[in-house]
């Protein structure tokens, strides 16, 4: 039995209580099409980049001359979502095909990591091993962030190989491959390949993750050439710690005035180098008009001064559209038309359903999933979303749902708050006072979907919370609790 939990019901009640202030005041899957031939799937991933931080975002200073191309070659989404506004849970609800709250995945898993519950659930099922199921050959390269614990790394939950780090996030220039990561601050702990084995990885990490998936696509070629690829390329760039190589900082346009800045731009400029080694390695192997490729960032752009997510409010960690809204594009040859432009919302929820429509498979899953297929968008074939309403919660900061063009912003602190982004994308507007019923209609619509959720596993709004240096010395292994999901009402 799922039960409200208390934060997000005195949240709820906040908004109805609100709404009646104000009343007083103003009196799946698309199976039937399968391909021939199943195209190859690339899911790249930024970590913490700013809305505005790319040229084909409208970026000046920092410059993405590759990521531009790309993006120009299919369909450029200016309402891109994910389901979370921090990297952890984001990349739940990505890897499932279903809100993250669905199984208590609320929150990062930053000082809790090495507790036995703090991982994505064992009894969920991610799209490599639906993938993998289907015939695809499954790489993945990059940050996981799923959990550290022994079962509960990409090798163990669906992908036939593996080179990247499993914490949150890592030094780019030091890493030893003795140390074993137990917490998620172990920024130089070991580089992965394949299993619990540290890896040497000289120069800088993000060019190391590029060549990675240069090497995966080339040998995709010549070692499995009828063997349809899925490559999940997760770069930690540009999440803190602000590093690049000072040669390409030195690079960078005077304009970005500081330190902080230019770093940051040499970190998005590395990344953009290495997406175009991708895209190079998919034409010299004809791979490059058989391939679906989404790219979009983890969530918005950290608090801080010199990342930039104009014209959005706010930022990482927040339910404005500043922590939810990212750079999001789609490339299919042949499919997708090049240079279009989708104003409609599309959320990386849906990664799981395309990529299984685009395998040809229906995935046997023990839960229902959320994610619908988004092609038919995406090719400029829809009127109407995939999603007419989409969700939110994370308990550092409150909840919010979004219906079309209306959005609703429950924060933990305030009153809530009611925003129409068709006309105001920096929700500066609050028309919550003007429009009372809709405030009651959303908040309805939040609180029924909040009753289908489960309690945190772990940090804010559950019983295993642990702060700053708690975290335990060892990280124990996924015990029988990580396969089975938590009663919510414990």
């Amino acid at each position: 039995m799922t039960l409200i939990d208390p934060f997000l019901m005195s949240l709820l009640r906040k908004a109805f209580t609100s709404v009646a202030a104000l009343s007083l005041a103003s009196s799946s899957v698309r199976a039937d099409d399968t391909p021939t031939k199943r195209p190859n799937i690339i899911v790249i991933v930024s970590d913490d980049q700013g809305y505005a931080d790319a040229s084909f975002q409208g970026s000046k200073d920092i410059l993405t001359p590759n990521l531009d191309a790309l993006a120009k070659s299919g369909v450029r989404c200016t309402r891109g979502y994910v389901t979370a506004p921090v990297c952890s849970p984001s990349r739940a609800g990505l890897m499932t095909g279903r809100y993250q709250e669905r199984f208590g995945h609320h929150n990062n898993i930053v000082a809790e990591a090495a507790l036995p519950i703090a991982h994505l659930p064992s009894n969920e099922t991610l799209l490599p091993q639906v993938l993998a199921k289907a015939g695809y050959y499954t790489a993945m390269v990059g940050k996981w962030h799923l959990g550290l614990q022994d079962g509960c790394r990409p090798y163990e939950r669906g992908f036939d190989e593996f080179f990247g780090i499993i914490t949150g996030g890592h030094d780019y220039f030091v890493n030893h491959p003795e140390e074993r990561a137990v917490g998620d601050q172990s920024y130089k702990a070991r580089i992965e390949r394949n299993g619990p084995v540290g890896e040497a990885v000289p120069g800088y990490l993000t060019d190391a993750f590029g060549a990675d998936a240069v090497r995966i696509i080339r040998e995709s070629h010549t070692k499995r050439p009828d063997q349809p690829l899925f490559l999940y390329l997760a770069f930690n760039a540009p999440h803190t710690p602000t590093q690049a190589p000072k040669d390409l900082v030195d690079t960078m346009p005077a304009t970005l005035e500081s330190k902080d800045r230019r770093t940051y731009a040499a970190q998005i400029t590395s990344m953009d180098a290495s997406v175009g080694k991708v895209r190079a390695a998919l034409k010299e192997n004809g791979m490059e008009k058989d391939t679906f490729i989404v790219f979009f960032s983890d969530n918005g752009g950290a608090n801080h001064p010199y990342y930039d997510n104009t014209p959005l409010r706010d930022h990482k960690g927040s339910l404005y559209e500043g922590g939810i809204r990212v750079p999001f594009f789609a490339v299919y040859p042949g499919h997708i038309p090049a240079g279009s432009v989708c104003e409609l919302p599309v959320t990386s929820l849906d990664v799981f359903a395309t990529a299984c429509a685009l395998a040809g498979t229906k995935p046997e899953t023990s839960h229902p999933l959320d994610s619908v297929d988004m092609l038919p968008v995406l090719e400029g074939n829809a009127r109407q979303p995939t999603h007419a309403t989409l969700f939110w919660e994370f308990p550092g900061f409150g909840a919010a749902v979004a219906d079309r063009d209306l959005k609703l912003v429950v924060p933990k602190k305030g009153s809530p708050q009611l925003f129409d982004l068709a006309v105001d994308i920096g929700e500066k507007s609050d028309l919550a006072a003007q429009n009372p019923e809709k405030v009651a209609r959303l908040s309805t619509l939040l609180s029924e979907w909040h009753a289908q959720n489960a309690r945190p596993l772990w940090g804010p709004g559950s019983q295993t919370q642990l702060h700053a240096g708690q975290t335990p010395k060892t990280a124990p292994a996924c015990g029988d609790l990580a396969g089975e999901e938590e009663d919510p009402s414990k």
